[in-house]
């Protein structure tokens, strides 16, 4: 079945509408790319997108058991979308997202609602209470979810019409700014017993909704509800506390005091920029959610300080995310409470940019048993000191599994007293520690148990020297964005250190030359090579580092260096398993380069990046001559067929012919492009494996100024089946040229 791979769409999308539904499991399971094309197939042949009332003819032309419709910005003054959704009675989602639809087609559009399960009228600014009233008369009970954001209803006017049975589970009315408290009421009360989930998000309603007391709602979203009152929350906490699993406050001006029922089963709580928040209110709200269920709280952006709060608060043991970000009155001692609420199962506790420094925090705080699983400290405040590091860490047992730094005053040197390893740090992040000296690195990384994932070195000014005194780090991840002060020892030190484990490398905007790495020989483990505008770089040094990781590596950014038509001249090794290479912006780059690097690289690359360089595309069919040892074997996958005006029953053998090296390729001059290289193609059966770009998916010519015609064809004609996309935009090639190339290759998407 493996002949199914380079099929293309059109004829597979009919394939999987025939299919039973066995049939495409057992599709699905040939091959992961079989797996990938007809799971996103099945989705597109489902799910339509019209981009005009003409389209919809079109589509129902084409596909039939649509189950989605998305239409956007479309402006309909006819019958055709109620043709369409009249047409197809399965459509089980529409949406209409800033669409404007004309009064007189309006009734009878919403009248071929009564089937839907989803439905949402996004920026429909025309729909006003006529049309939700209207609205409310067509759907039916199967409808789940409706949304309404960003349109001009108020809501008021569905008081009049009976009440019907409707079992509406997702309601969003987000940014309605017309809205009432009494509309809100009345929508409510007409959309049935089942609204799980609510969004009043960004509206101007003064207390919540109490229409209906049977509705239980588990979802609640009123972040920017600026006239929210204190009666309305102690409403909220009142009717749905025992059933509210979210609740979003954000940008609203809650204190907490109003909080006067409890929140039995909360698991999510939002009160990110509540600048009213108390340290009382505060207290008042930990007091009445229950100790098992809260799960993630976040208290970003708010004025509480933590130290007038009680010592003695019940243990959250299930708290996994607490954000504390830019709480800028935050102090040690309103750190000291919050350590005492964390459980044993924390995974994020973030106080980035608060005025904590960590010497401070109450001794008598044991959080021995807090992140005991996994912990990300993320410390990117300006006051964290040395000292408090060392403080802050001696607090926790288990040691954090990611630890961020960033735009500390650290030095690294005071921790040097600390007598427990990082047993479980992952993940080291120190981007623009200004203080960080190569000595304090170096005691860090000393601290370090298990092998490091990842350490972030951006912005910083250590000169890497410091990793001449270890033998073998043991680090698979390392960014030195920026240093500007690494030095060329302290590079290859690093390598020297660190290559065995070493995956990825980013070395971007340095100004170094590699002198001091030319002749290195050491193995390296390298997959990811990021030599972004390292414009100094020398031949001799790339060459290097290529040659010692040419066995592992997969990705290779070289965009905007000096890469020149002799930066691979002699390179003899194979890198056998490049898929991305970025050559963007290397203006030095031409035929004659290229060509020298395609002869190192093996077949696998999938994603290629020529933007802006000097390329023509002339020349390339040398390269495979000479890789095919005399003889040229090019595909004709995205060739035309030589037999394309035959009928279909006809049976058209095709020539074999091959091409010499030591012929020449253009001595055919009455011969246009297309059909001279049409003629070279050898059959498909014969195809060599060793076309270098026999497994491109991505082609990026963008802005090639030299690429001609003829030399576009040669290089289309070296890549094989897979080629998916193909961008020739701001290229000088002709238009006869491009739309031959759109003609040519149906399964490519060609930007021009």
């Amino acid at each position: 079945m493996s002949g199914l791979d380079y099929i293309p769409d059109l004829p597979l999308q009919k394939i999987l509408q025939l299919l039973p539904m066995e049939g495409k499991k057992s599709l699905r399971l040939t091959n992961l790319l079989l797996r990938s094309r007809s799971e996103q197939l099945v989705k597109s042949f489902r799910h339509v997108t019209a981009k005009s009332s003409m389209d919809l003819d079109k589509i129902s032309n084409q596909v039939t058991n649509i189950e989605g419709l998305t239409m956007r910005k479309v402006t309909v003054e006819d019958t055709s979308l109620e043709e369409f959704l009249r047409e197809n009675p399965d459509l089980s989602s529409l949406s209409l997202n800033k669409c404007r639809l004309d009064y007189k087609c309006k009734e009878g559009i919403f009248g071929q609602f009564g089937n839907l399960v989803e439905l949402r009228l996004v920026r429909l600014i025309h729909l006003g209470d006529q049309g939700l009233c209207l609205l409310y008369r067509s759907i039916g009970p199967m409808l789940k979810t409706l949304d309404l954001s960003m349109t001009w209803i108020v809501g008021e006017s569905l008081a009049s019409e009976p009440i019907r049975t409707l079992a509406i589970e997702n309601l969003w009315l987000s940014c309605c700014k017309k809205i009432t408290d009494s509309g809100c009421n009345a929508i409510l009360s007409h959309c049935g017993n089942k609204v799980k989930r609510l969004d009043l998000s960004s509206t101007f309603i003064t207390a919540f909704p109490t229409a209906t007391a049977e509705l239980r709602i588990e979802m609640l979203n009123l972040s920017s509800c600026i006239k929210l009152g204190r009666s309305g929350l102690a409403d909220l906490a009142r009717i749905h506390g025992q059933t509210l699993r979210v609740l979003d406050l954000n940008s609203t001006h809650v204190t907490g005091e109003e909080m006067v029922h409890d929140l039995y089963v909360l698991e999510d709580l939002n009160l990110s920029h509540c600048l009213k928040l108390t340290d009382q209110g505060l207290m008042n709200i930990v007091e009445r959610v229950a100790q098992e269920s809260l799960k993630t709280l976040n208290l970003s952006f708010t004025k509480i300080t933590g130290e007038a709060l009680l010592r003695r608060v019940k243990k959250f043991r299930n708290l996994r995310y607490l954000n504390l970000s830019a709480c800028r009155l935050l102090k040690d001692g309103g750190l000291s409470f919050f350590l005492q609420i964390c459980g044993s199962r924390m995974r994020s506790l973030n106080f980035s940019r608060t005025s904590i420094n960590g010497e401070q925090i109450d001794p008598n705080i044991n959080a021995s048993n807090v992140c005991a699983e996994n912990l990300l400290l993320d410390t990117s405040g300006t006051n964290l000191t040395d000292l408090g590091l060392r403080l802050l860490l001696e607090r926790f047992v288990q040691g954090p599994t990611v630890l961020d730094l960033t735009g500390t005053k650290i030095t690294g040197e005071g921790i040097s007293d600390l007598e427990q390893p990082l047993k479980h740090l992952e993940q080291l992040i120190l981007n623009d520690c200004k203080r960080l000296t190569d000595k304090g690195l170096l005691v860090m990384l000393k601290k370090l148990v298990r092998p490091l994932k990842t350490l972030k070195l951006n912005y910083t000014q250590i000169t890497g020297e410091s990793f001449a005194s270890l033998d073998r780090a043991q680090i698979e991840g390392m960014s030195l964005y920026k240093c500007n002060t690494l030095t060329e020892t302290g590079l290859f030190e690093i390598l020297r250190s660190c290559g065995q484990h070493l995956k990825y490398l980013n070395l971007s905007n340095h100004t170094l030359t590699g002198s001091q790495i030319k002749g290195f020989a050491s193995r390296l483990s390298l997959e990811f090579l990021n030599l972004f505008e390292c414009k100094q770089m020398e031949d001799e040094a790339l060459q290097a580092i290529l040659s010692c990781s040419a066995s592992t590596l997969k990705n290779l950014n070289l965009r905007r260096t000096s890469v020149t038509d002799a930066s691979f001249t002699g390179f003899t090794a194979r890198l056998e398993e490049v898929k991305e290479v970025s050559f963007f912006e290397c203006s030095g780059l031409g035929d004659v380069g290229l060509s020298e690097f395609l002869k190192i690289c093996g077949s696998k690359v999938q994603i290629l990046d020529l933007t802006e360089t000097k390329i023509t595309g002339e020349g390339l069919f040398q390269l495979v001559a000479e890789n095919s040892e005399g003889t040229l074997n090019v595909s004709t996958n995205l060739l035309p067929e030589a037999n394309k005006d035959a009928p279909g029953d006809c049976i058209v053998d095709v020539p074999d012919i091959t091409i010499h090296a030591n012929e020449e390729l253009g001595n055919s001059e009455d011969k246009k492009p297309v059909q001279a290289i049409a003629a070279w193609a050898d059959r498909p059966e014969a195809r060599s494996e060793a076309q270098p770009l026999s497994s491109v998916e991505q082609l990026f010519l963008t802005g090639c100024l030299r690429l001609t015609d003829k030399g576009l064809l040669e290089t289309l004609s070296l890549c094989g089946p897979k080629l998916r996309m193909l961008d020739v935009t701001k290229t000088k090639l002709s238009h006869e040229c491009v739309t031959s190339t759109i003609s040519l290759h149906p399964n490519v998407n060609v930007i021009h």
